[in-house]
């Protein structure tokens, strides 16, 4: 886990990801109560690296599924919802890749109180964008 943590981070400076530092490779807490750092730039730059590999977005667009014995479930309430939103959640915060008529919009949300508050925000700022030029 060591060795993958260093590449994570190492991975994120590469990236020019700002304030990133992953303690856990699964974004959560670790046993010293760090939570990983992130910011919605940040976010904003690795989703856009994971749009070029296929198989994470296909990943990302299902509600779930099972991967050899693992049962999974996606937690992105957008998936099915919004049109387009074909992936990608991360934690309190979301990250969000919609792809309507050709044209891909990626969005990152953080700081809300509620997953509803969040995903209302979401959904509102995907239906603006899409009406841009």
């Amino acid at each position: 886990i060591n060795n993958f943590l260093e590449m994570m981070n190492k991975r994120a400076k590469e990236l020019h990801m700002p304030g990133t530092k992953f303690y856990t490779p699964n974004g959560l807490p670790d046993a010293k109560k760090r939570d990983c750092l992130r910011t919605a730039e940040g976010m904003a730059l690795v989703a856009e690296r994971l749009l070029e590999y296929p198989l994470y977005l296909e990943f990302s667009s299902s509600k779930g599924g099972k991967i050899r014995q693992m049962v999974y479930a996606s937690t992105n309430r957008l998936l099915g919802k919004v049109k387009g939103v074909d992936g990608m959640k991360a934690g309190s915060c979301i990250t969000v890749s919609c792809l309507r008529d050709g044209r891909r919009l990626l969005l990152v949300l953080t700081g809300f109180a509620s997953g509803t508050d969040r995903n209302n925000c979401a959904t509102q700022l995907l239906e603006w964008g899409y009406k841009q030029p």
